[in-house]
């Protein structure tokens, strides 16, 4: 197939950083396509960092007098337009080579730094695609050639025709660009290759099911009979394949290792559901094969196998008392963010889940209808507004409980730009962790995958403790506390887990959950992954997790989690799923609540009782609609005679109202013991005459 024309498309554009000091900033876009210049450069677009840009720009190129070694060249350049100076914030160039035959979908790709900044200022999402081609086959003189497959994966077998290459990525969203293992040779006659529908990011809004992701770093324990099964279990995709329509009906999906099974029809099948049956401390191998179980092996893809855990979480509001001091995120945005979170926690086997303990501190009130989230209203502005993130931070302690995940939303941080700090990461070692085989976590390169080299081990750095808690006002706020709850540990503070949320972007911007999750994963141990640390001009290169890809860069470089491919970011690995799952805070099940007390029965009120038998209605003991209407019609009054003027008589005397001997008579000295009583009582009209309120409160005194 020879591609006569190609279009390029740029989609979007994400602000990562500017040189504004405040506020957001104005800047402007340039680009050419083979010389062509594309788009509007006068146009302005009003930017900040966390800015997502639709750009719709596109441009269809005639390549068919392209021949081998020539390419079409994208270049794209930003600007911001300053009040004294228009700083570049970097150029952007890349390279479609003949025969232009692998089509690229939303290939985000960093600024390398302008002027201002020597680190990345934007990240670009551009798009390449066919739209043009016949059935001969490319002139390939001039193209040069690299090696042919070779090892367990094979692109063609003799007698058999074409054995397509496929992939299953563990990287979802796929990796882009040289990221990805690579590819062997096909005849240049075999038509291009495709991404599936499961290599693509997921939009995180609306109700997702907790396997939108494919490709999970764990596979969960998990029955066929339990509710939303299907919807609980791992899928496992197909991401790629060459020749695009290549027969899948030859697909065979096989357990090679581990406690696996799969749920449904495994033949001809680009997607499966799977499921473990018992806990690994190995990763399961799963093959996918071509024509039947022992036919040419395909690809290989690992994951973890073990049951589902939860982190107990309880989210707090803090809303102050002036105009500007109230967060957009209302309890069901938060609700909402968390659940969305979940989607991305669900890869490593893991769910936040509202707390089981839902006693509340500092003026916290439950929300109704979105359980683990509280509300605290509060005079102190300073507990929501320009707060300090860089010691550890007062709001978190509020409605604090020691081993649950805190999520606390504010109005605002004291340091510009950051859309959630996790401050508090008691426990943490900032240790190593490693993990080999076939293939690679996250296809660190050498990723195994044929024609690769064999893989190597891959370690991880992970996350230092945060600051410790041991100012004098965290120490004041522990001695508070205790006086509230006497069981309070002294070491209350190794145990609170959390990050603060400021009020970054709209509550229904989708980077919320991303943001989220992130956050979460920073407090359970782990690092920045991808592009955060690649600043070479300050000595910077690679991952803060010290995970690397080609050329010393970050590996993925924006679809892992932990890297702020904003909503490109939805990953985790291997590695990670293994360092996040021994926290402190993630327990194997979901404890039930704590039953209430029964209210312990009032004991009998004999006074009570007693005036009933006088009033000859029932002796129920409570005051009731016939204990009223009865002593509505024997009140005692000055001259009143009866058992029911003796039984007022004996109670006053026991208040100390000096009401006389009980004679059954009502005279001077009962009417003025009973005013006095009256008198006593903010609750009773002073008339001297004892009528149903008087005696309901005699009776229960």
């Amino acid at each position: 197939m020879a591609t006569k024309k190609i279009k390029i498309s740029f989609e979007q554009l994400r602000c990562l950083r500017d040189s504004t000091v405040f506020g957001a900033a104005k800047w402007s876009f340039s680009a050419t396509v083979d010389g062509q210049k594309i788009g509007d450069a006068k146009k302005r677009f009003t930017v900040k960092p966390g800015t997502l840009v639709s750009l719709g720009w596109s441009h269809e190129v005639d390549v068919s007098g392209k021949k081998g070694g020539e390419f079409v060249e994208v270049v794209f350049r930003a600007e911001e337009h300053g009040v004294l100076f228009k700083p570049d914030q970097g150029t952007v160039r890349l390279k479609f080579h003949y025969p232009f035959q692998r089509e690229l979908e939303h290939v985000f790709f960093g600024s390398p730094g302008g002027i201002i900044s020597k680190t990345q200022n934007f990240m670009l999402s551009v798009r390449m695609e066919i739209t043009d081609a016949d059935d001969t086959a490319p002139d390939m003189s001039g193209v040069p050639t690299g090696k042919k497959g070779a090892g367990d994966t094979v692109t063609t077998v003799a007698g058999t025709g074409l054995v397509p290459r496929v992939e299953i990525s563990p990287v979802v969203p796929v990796l882009q660009g040289d990221q990805v293992p690579p590819r062997p040779d096909f005849d240049a006659i075999v038509p291009h290759g495709k991404d599936t529908k499961a290599a693509k990011p997921i939009k995180l809004a609306g109700s997702l099911d907790l396997n939108a992701l494919p490709n999970p770093a764990l596979i969960p324990v998990i029955k066929p009979t339990e509710n939303d099964f299907k919807k609980r279990c791992a899928r496992l995709s197909v991401t790629h394949i060459r020749p695009h329509n290549a027969d899948t009906s030859q697909l065979r999906w096989v357990v090679k290792k581990g406690p696996v099974q799969f749920h449904g029809e495994t033949k001809g099948r680009e997607e499966v559901l799977a499921y473990g049956t018992a806990e690994s401390d190995e990763p399961a191998e799963i093959e996918l094969r071509w024509g039947d179980p022992e036919g040419p092996l395909l690809c290989k893809f690992r994951a973890w196998v073990g049951k589902v855990k939860y982190i107990p979480t309880r989210a707090t509001l803090v809303v102050g008392s002036t105009i500007g001091a109230t967060p957009r995120c209302t309890p069901a945005d938060i609700h909402r963010h968390i659940q969305l979170a979940n989607i991305l926690m669900y890869q490593s086997g893991l769910l936040l889940v509202p707390d089981h303990e839902t006693e509340t501190w500092d003026g916290a009130k439950a929300s109704v209808g979105n359980p683990g989230v509280y509300t605290i209203k509060t005079n102190d502005n300073t507990l929501t507004i320009g707060v300090n993130d860089n010691i550890p931070p007062h709001p978190m302690r509020l409605n604090f409980r020691p081993g649950a995940m805190h999520l606390v939303y504010i109005k605002s941080l004291s340091s510009a730009g950051a859309a959630g700090v996790a401050v508090d990461r008691p426990k943490l070692l900032g240790a190593y962790e490693s993990i080999e085989g076939t293939p690679s976590t996250s296809w660190v390169p050498p990723t195994g995958v044929a024609p690769d080299k064999a893989s190597k081990k891959v370690t991880m750095k992970t996350m230092p403790a945060s600051d410790p808690r041991t100012s004098k006002k965290d120490q004041d706020y522990l001695k508070a506390r205790k006086k509230l709850d006497p069981g309070f540990p002294d070491d209350a503070f190794q145990s609170l887990y959390g990050c603060i949320m400021p009020d970054y972007t709209p509550p229904n911007d989708e980077d919320w959950p991303q943001t989220l999750a992130h956050e979460v994963g920073h407090v359970l141990g782990l690092r920045h992954r991808g592009n955060p640390q690649t600043d070479p001009a300050n000595g910077k290169v690679g991952s803060n997790d010290e995970v690397n890809g080609n050329g010393g860069k970050g590996h993925p470089w924006l679809e892992n989690v932990m890297s702020y491919g904003y909503t490109q970011s939805q990953d985790f690995d291997l590695l990670q799923t293994r360092v996040i799952r021994k926290h402190p805070s993630v327990i194997d099940e979901i404890p039930k609540p704590k039953p209430k007390p029964k209210p312990k029965p009032k004991p009998a009120n004999e006074k009570l009782k007693d005036l009933q038998k006088r009033l000859g209605v029932p002796e129920s003991g409570e005051w009731d609609d016939a204990t009223e209407q009865a002593a509505s019609s024997k009140m005692v009054r000055n001259g009143a005679r009866g058992a029911v003027v003796e039984w007022v008589q004996t109670q006053l005397n026991a208040q100390g109202m000096e009401s006389g001997t009980v004679d059954g008579i009502a005279g001077s000295v009962t009417v003025g013991a009973i005013r006095r009583w009256q008198d006593n009582r903010d609750d009773l009209t002073t008339d001297g005459i004892a009528g149903p309120r008087t005696m309901q409160t005699l009776a229960e005194s």
